[in-house]
């Protein structure tokens, strides 16, 4: 494990998660976003979370990856604490984030993004001029061959559609190795065709990592969602399957209205 999990400070609590927040508030200038909000992600699941704009989805996720100071409660990686800790460090433990707009080289190829996001790869330049092993080659294509971009990868980024884009923010999330990727409203742009095959997408990368996935999309969510968390004013409202989501009727209330998530569909 990294060396920063061997530090004095690091306190360790007993738990199979691979991720875990435990009673975690944030708080804005007297706003609470966050009003102790308490879950588990277990190896290679998808955990889906929902809920209405300013429910606290994307401040959670920045909690996590240390964007947001946490004002009480904790957060655990593989049992070792990590809250507070640099955003940087918790990205080297294994964590991986996906924000809400690519962040992507455009003038670069699609395959030389992706060498840039390799683990351990440090500076622009000298991962681009600096020889790739065949390891690194087979792990590149691998990643791309994960996401659909393999028949794209000289292709320059700035050509790419923003779904494309999207892809390839996922796959240099991927190139890194974490144990968990969050993905923040991971389809937002996306054509129906782009936003179904990111479902098959995330499907596959949960074969071998844990997936945090937050979404407005209903049928995207019904496509992917295997444990369904909803958020409300900086609470957990509900968990669940999608179908016991749907028949909450807190949730119904506040986040679904008349439009269940048609789950025989």
């Amino acid at each position: 494990m990294d060396a920063v999990l061997s530090e004095k400070s690091v306190t360790q609590t007993k738990t199979d998660a691979v991720l875990s927040v435990k009673d975690v508030k944030v708080v804005f200038s007297g706003f609470q976003a966050l009003k102790g909000v308490t879950l588990d992600i277990g190896d290679r699941e998808i955990v889906t979370i929902i809920g209405p704009n300013g429910a606290g989805k994307s401040t959670l996720l920045d909690a996590i990856v240390g964007k947001s100071p946490v004002a009480s409660g904790h957060i655990y990686y593989h049992g070792h604490e990590i809250t507070n800790k640099n955003p940087y460090e918790i990205a080297r433990l294994g964590v991986g984030r996906k924000f809400q707009n690519p962040n992507v080289y455009n003038e670069l190829t699609v395959f030389e993004n992706i060498q840039l996001a390799l683990k351990g790869t440090h500076g622009i330049w000298s991962s681009l001029t600096t020889k790739l092993t065949s390891a690194k080659k087979d792990k590149i294509a691998s990643v791309l061959d994960r996401t659909s971009l393999l028949d794209k990868a000289m292709t320059p980024v700035s050509s790419l559609s923003h779904g494309q884009k999207q892809w390839v923010e996922i796959a240099m999330v991927l190139a890194q190795d974490p144990s968990v990727i969050l993905l923040d409203e991971p389809t937002a742009g996306m054509t129906s065709d782009e936003t179904h095959l990111t479902g098959e997408i995330i499907q596959t990368i949960v074969q071998d990592h844990s997936v945090v996935v937050i979404e407005h999309d209903m049928e995207f969510v019904k496509q992917i969602a295997r444990r369904l968390i909803v958020l409300h004013q900086g609470e957990k409202l509900a968990e669940g399957t999608v179908a016991e989501v749907q028949n909450n009727p807190k949730v119904v209330e506040v986040y679904l209205g008349r439009e269940r998530i048609d789950v025989a569909a």
